[in-house]
C-alpha cells in the first residue's frame, strides 16, 4: 500500500513538473470550465481517477479554465503538504488549448469535453465536469 502511494505521489508530481513548462495563454470561454482528471499515464503505466480515490480519498487533480483567460491546475504534490495549485495562462490554439506558466508553452489536445495534455512519456487526460 505504501508503494502504491509513493507511486502516486510520484506521478502526480512529475504532472505537476510537466504543467510548469507551460506558456502564455489567453481567453477564449469555447473551452472554459472545470475538468477533473480520468487518467493519467507515465511509462506505460495507466493510474485513474478512480484508483486514486480508492488510494487517497481526498484526491482531486482538477483543471480548471477561466472565462478570463486564466488557469489553474490543483495536484495532490507531496503528501505531508498537501494539494499544490499551480497557475497560469490559457488560450485557444489550432484544435487544442495553449497553457502558459512562468513563460513555458504546453499544448493540450481538445477532443470533445476531454482535454489531453502530453509530454514525452506522460500523458494526462481531463474531462470537462458536467
Amino acid at each position: 500500500m505504501k508503494k502504491n502511494l509513493r507511486t502516486l505521489a510520484v506521478v502526480c508530481l512529475v504532472a505537476l513538473m510537466m504543467l510548469t513548462l507551460v506558456a502564455c495563454g489567453s481567453n477564449n470561454s469555447k473551452y472554459a470550465g472545470t475538468y477533473d482528471l480520468v487518467t493519467m499515464e507515465m511509462g506505460g503505466v495507466t493510474v485513474t481517477a478512480e484508483d486514486m480515490k480508492a488510494a487517497m480519498p481526498d484526491a482531486n487533480i482538477q483543471l480548471v479554465l477561466k472565462e478570463d483567460g486564466s488557469f489553474s491546475l490543483t495536484t495532490l504534490g507531496d503528501p505531508s503538504v498537501g494539494p499544490i495549485t499551480e497557475n497560469g495562462t490559457w488560450k485557444e490554439k489550432g484544435e487544442g488549448v495553449a497553457l502558459t506558466v512562468n513563460g513555458a508553452t504546453n499544448m493540450g489536445t481538445v477532443d470533445g469535453d476531454t482535454i489531453t495534455l502530453t509530454e514525452d512519456d506522460i500523458s494526462i487526460v481531463f474531462k470537462k465536469a458536467a
